[in-house]
């Protein structure tokens, strides 16, 4: 069936990123960037996607240690609204989360999604998530970061962008 301009299937999944969408990394990141580095930075100093191209340079090995550690994906809060909404697409889709954490923190990540009820069919960890958008026919993708949405964009009817300072 066709709903506006979006194409459905029998099967609807909707692909969602997990951090800067789902889950608050900046905000539990910061904190620590400044703490170890003695500096100021805020959310919109965060300019590029790969946050350790916008900061001193020493904040690159602080942010590589936070996003590889498993332990990281457990202090995360969630986004605002970002919960509640998930479980309202629930009633029209499957959700399929497909992010680029490493695949070291999948225990993690389930675990928080876990802990804050958080409604999903598939948790897929992967740097490639337009082959997983063409290879599945995700109806639609939501993402934050605006390069990666736009190749799931050449796959799917729908791929959303969120509004952050690294997308501006």
């Amino acid at each position: 069936s066709q709903k506006g301009s979006v194409s459905y299937t029998e099967n609807n999944i909707i692909g969602i990123d997990l951090d800067g969408v789902v889950a608050n990394l900046t905000k539990y990141a910061l904190p620590l960037i400044n703490k170890q580095l003695g500096t100021k930075y805020t959310e919109l100093d965060w300019s590029e996607y790969r946050g350790e191209h916008c900061f001193l340079p020493e904040a690159s090995g602080v942010i590589s240690e936070l996003v590889h550690e498993p332990m990281t994906y457990g202090h995360l809060e969630p986004v605002d609204g970002a919960i509640p909404a998930i479980r309202h697409l629930t009633r029209a889709a499957e959700i399929w989360f497909i992010t680029s954490r490493p695949e070291n923190c999948k225990d993690a990540t389930i675990h928080w999604l876990n802990r804050y009820d958080v409604p999903y069919k598939q948790l897929i960890f992967t740097k490639a998530k337009h082959l997983w958008v063409a290879a599945y026919c995700i109806n639609a993708m939501i993402e934050d970061n605006l390069e990666i949405a736009q190749k799931c964009g050449e796959h799917c009817p729908l791929s959303i962008v969120l509004d952050r300072p690294w997308n501006r």
